[in-house]
């Protein structure tokens, strides 16, 4: 399976895990597409997935799932979305919002263990706050975004990490791992400790956890993130168009 295959067969695996949570829900059309939701109304936690094989009948019959429970949500453009399903979206005012940019690195070599790197097992509620502070969250975090972070480490497909000291979680990541893929989610850092090196030191950590579980790690680079991981060695997959019917992601 080459990289973009595993890149979209990974999220789409993320997308139908976050549709398990209590609350959320997920609805497949017959060309395996998928409208899948938490439930929380955070237009990042619900996501339409189009299968370049869908049919606009079937995009407007998943774009109805978000109508019914009145959820904003993201549309990645994958490769191949062909225009007919493109302009059913923007008929139904899901427009382009961002444009991110699919990429991979190489798990090859040996990675030194990181000593502040830790794997959260039990309470994940310092990394959904943590999460929470490194996304923009300017208020305390909200429970039912703790009850995210609860879901996301109780699924055996996810491994979820924090860079600490003593006394500070210092950034954030989640690796989503299926039977030909390992992928990058939830990599944040809260304000406070930005430009001090500590998503390079959680980065490092992670491709070695990630060099356990398959050949390649792969991520969806938003423009202000693209510039870091492109220094730390990730290559480019392909540009993707996201859409939304929100502009607050």
């Amino acid at each position: 399976m080459d990289s973009m295959n595993c890149f979209t067969e990974n999220f789409f695996s993320f997308a139908r895990m976050l549709g398990s949570k209590f609350g959320g829900g997920c609805l497949s059309g017959p060309s395996g597409s998928a409208a899948a939701s938490s439930g929380l109304p955070y237009a990042g936690e619900n996501y339409l997935l189009l299968r370049p094989n869908a049919t606009v009948f079937e995009a407007e019959q998943l774009l109805g799932f978000f109508t019914a429970r009145d959820l904003p949500f993201v549309a990645p453009e994958l490769p191949e979305t062909p225009t007919r399903i493109i302009g059913a979206l923007e008929a139904k005012g899901v427009m382009p919002v961002s444009v991110y940019t699919a990429m991979t690195i190489s798990l090859s070599g040996e990675y030194r263990p990181e000593p502040l790197l830790e794997q959260v097992r039990g309470n994940p509620e310092k990394w959904g706050r943590t999460v929470w502070e490194g996304f923009g969250g300017e208020t305390e975090t909200p429970k039912d975004y703790l009850s995210l972070a609860d879901h996301l480490a109780s699924q055996s497909s996810n491994a979820l990490f924090l860079l600490k000291n003593e006394n500070d979680a210092l950034s954030c990541g989640m690796l989503h791992s299926t039977k030909n893929s390992c992928g990058l989610y939830y990599f944040a850092t809260p304000p406070a400790f930005r430009r001090q090196g500590y998503a390079r030191r959680l980065m490092g950590g992670l491709v070695g956890e990630a060099a356990k579980l398959c050949g390649e790690m792969l991520l969806l680079a938003t423009p202000d993130g693209l510039p870091f991981y492109l220094d730390f060695g990730f290559k480019a997959l392909a540009e993707i168009t996201v859409r939304s019917n929100s502009t607050d992601l």
